[in-house]
């Protein structure tokens, strides 16, 4: 996959003996993308990793595409450092105005969370990265 529109971040943590639960939850995105799902504790807590982040690679491995695999690979990691590359679509604009309209139309359902269900070219968003179907993980830091 092409990540050439979207930051990338590495998270890495220490597995030792006393301290292997990776503590993320994995899942499969409306667009078909590994993500993270959740963060639980364990040895990624405070590392900067995020629901919605799509797994890159897992300690060099890459284009993980399915979440058992993702699961696997982090269970077999031996004690040491393991590291995440992972991918994230960031779109923000400056909202001067209660009268300028976002230009998103959003919905939900009960397997994915809330998703983008249309975008209003006329609004902030109009000329974003963003796109129709993509799930909304967190909208100011806030998780969905």
């Amino acid at each position: 996959r092409d990540y050439s529109d979207q930051a990338l971040f590495t998270a890495v943590a220490r597995k030792t003996v006393d301290h292997s639960f990776c503590g993320i939850g994995i899942l499969r995105s409306l667009q078909g993308r590994v993500c993270i799902g959740r963060i639980d504790g364990g040895i990624f807590a405070g590392s900067g990793l995020m629901p919605g982040h799509i797994i890159v690679s897992i300690n060099g491995i890459q284009a993980v595409e399915n979440v058992k695999k993702v699961v696997d690979l982090l269970a077999a990691q031996e004690n040491g450092d393991i590291g995440i590359v992972v991918a994230t679509t960031i779109a923000s604009v400056p909202k001067d105005s209660t009268t300028i309209a976002l230009g998103l139309s959003l919905w939900r359902n009960k397997a994915h969370g809330v998703a983008i269900h249309s975008i209003d070219q006329t609004g902030l968003f109009g000329s974003s990265v963003l796109q129709e179907q993509q799930q909304i993980m967190s909208i100011n830091g806030q998780p969905c």
